[in-house]
């Protein structure tokens, strides 16, 4: 962490507004240690050292001697991310689309998987020849990328701030934009899925997308077989609110809460 970071985020913090700055941090120079953070954010090294941990407890880190390096996977952009599972995020975006009827509007956030179920619905051949059929609500700039050019889709965008290496949108803006429409059906794609409902790993994502679930009529989690089980930083919604859930996970249970698991 240089000087300047260090006047930047001093003073006193609320543990969540540590813990995400901790977390942009590692975003951006890949490591921290205990000392910096100290410095950083006027608290002990008892209070970093626990924040470290319970930040390494949701996977969003992995501790070393004296501090933290970043997850090797951390909300890097989509094209720099490993490629390992193609097919298996494939399966789940073409499944989650054939639930989506003409004249749906439907809200779509997250990444890969998001992305699948979006280039999954631009493929419909039931749809293909026919002008704006379906309504897609996003906050990914990746998914409006792909759609963009889609007659059959009628594409509207959230704005709002830009997270540099997910390409997604949140904040107030994309808050403000969601509140203006009804969803048939939402795809949410999540960090983590536990009885206690989907999560992500950060609190200004996680408000943006309890605004989007609380304007949908169906919430559909997609999640890889990493989320299934983990309970990432911020909690989205409780279980009551998610219809379905889609996974790639051959080790998922039947049903999280009482919401059934489909496996792809």
């Amino acid at each position: 962490m240089s000087e300047i970071d260090a006047r930047e985020l001093s003073g006193d913090l609320k543990q969540h507004e540590r813990l995400n700055k901790i977390l942009d941090v590692l975003a951006d120079q890949g490591r921290i240690s205990v000392h910096d953070a100290v410095e950083a954010f006027n608290v002990s090294g008892a209070t970093i050292r626990r924040d470290l941990d319970h930040l390494a407890s949701r996977q969003l880190l992995r501790r070393t001697r004296g501090g933290a390096v970043a997850m090797l996977a951390y909300d890097l952009p989509l094209g720099y991310k490993a490629d390992k599972s193609v097919d298996a995020r494939q399966r789940i975006g073409a499944l989650a689309a054939a639930s989506v009827e003409a004249g749906d509007v439907v809200g779509i956030a997250g990444g890969h998987l998001a992305l699948e179920v979006a280039r999954a619905l631009s493929a419909r051949p039931e749809f293909v020849d026919q002008i704006e059929v379906i309504t897609i609500v996003t906050n990914s700039v990746n998914v409006a990328y792909e759609l963009s050019t889609r007659p059959h889709i009628k594409l509207l965008v959230t704005g709002g701030a830009v997270r540099p290496r997910s390409f997604s949108m949140a904040g107030d803006i994309a808050k403000d934009s969601i509140r203006r429409y009804r969803f048939d059906r939402l795809f949410l794609e999540v960090d983590g899925l536990t009885a206690e409902g989907p999560s992500v790993k950060d609190d200004v994502t996680s408000e943006f997308l309890s605004s989007f679930v609380e304007r949908s009529q169906r919430t559909i989690v997609i999640a890889d077989e990493n989320a299934i089980g983990v309970a990432a930083f911020a909690t989205v919604c409780s279980m009551d609110r998610v219809s379905s859930i889609i996974t790639d996970s051959t080790n998922a249970p039947d049903s999280v809460g009482n919401v059934a698991v489909t496996r792809v």
